[in-house]
């Protein structure tokens, strides 16, 4: 129901904004949305000099949110089953996070926080209610809740109303930046994704296997540097 819509995107504003707890409902809701993205093999031409990349860039800017947010690439690597979320949990050898289906009975609501979030594209029931800001979590992580309180709740809103207005929900989210220090390698498998950080992936091996395999920019960071928006691609 349309109330019920409205009542989850309240709790989500607050998750995200105050690190409100986490409910069954958002979770369940979570990996519809998740299953909902695009595959890894089907990654779209990304032009990062069209007028609505820039603009979400800027935005995250303006309201200093590129302290908390990278531009994330929305996709998925494999189907979420029913009852189980997408979790990433850290590894120490070697130190990076490995993301896999987890079932929901097996979570601590209290210690897991949304680490990719989007706008809210399969629960819009009509042209009106798209406008209201809706923002849902994909994927989580391990881990005490980001708190996003110094953010003003209108970057939310901009930020969707952008993705909105340059048909690109379905394209771009945020990634929370929490635990990461520098650029990471995602490795792709049928039962998760491991992610690492880039010194970890020895020079030899990338070299190695860069024949074999695809690489994507799937995240940007945004740096603000003399006035001037940046954005740094990773690739996965």
């Amino acid at each position: 129901p349309l109330h019920r819509q409205k009542t989850l995107s309240i709790e989500m504003t607050e998750v995200l904004q105050s690190g409100a707890k986490m409910t069954e409902e958002i979770l369940i809701a979570s990996a519809r949305l998740h299953n909902h993205f695009s595959p890894d093999t089907t990654f779209p031409q990304i032009d990062q000099h069209t007028d609505g990349f820039e603009e979400l860039g800027a935005i995250l800017a303006k309201y200093n949110a590129h302290r908390h947010f990278r531009l994330r690439l929305l996709h998925r690597h494999t189907l979420i089953p029913k009852g189980q979320i997408l979790l990433g949990a850290t590894t120490t050898e070697p130190p990076g996070f490995w993301t896999t289906p987890t079932p929901i009975s097996d979570v601590d609501l209290q210690q897991i926080h949304p680490h990719i979030i989007s706008a809210d594209v399969i629960n819009c029931s009509s042209e009106g209610d798209m406008g209201t800001g809706r923002l849902f979590p994909s994927e989580f992580r391990e881990g005490q809740p980001s708190t996003f309180g110094n953010i003003s709740g209108n970057f939310f809103k901009e930020f969707i109303d952008c993705l909105r207005a340059n048909k690109l929900e379905n394209t771009f989210g945020l990634e929370v930046v929490q635990g990461q220090s520098g650029k990471m390698i995602e490795f792709s498998f049928n039962s998760g994704s491991l992610l690492l950080e880039e010194q970890e992936v020895k020079a030899e091996f990338r070299q190695d296997k860069a024949g074999q395999f695809k690489l994507q920019e799937t995240g940007w960071t945004i740096t603000v540097k003399d006035g001037t928006v940046c954005k740094t691609g990773e690739t996965r």
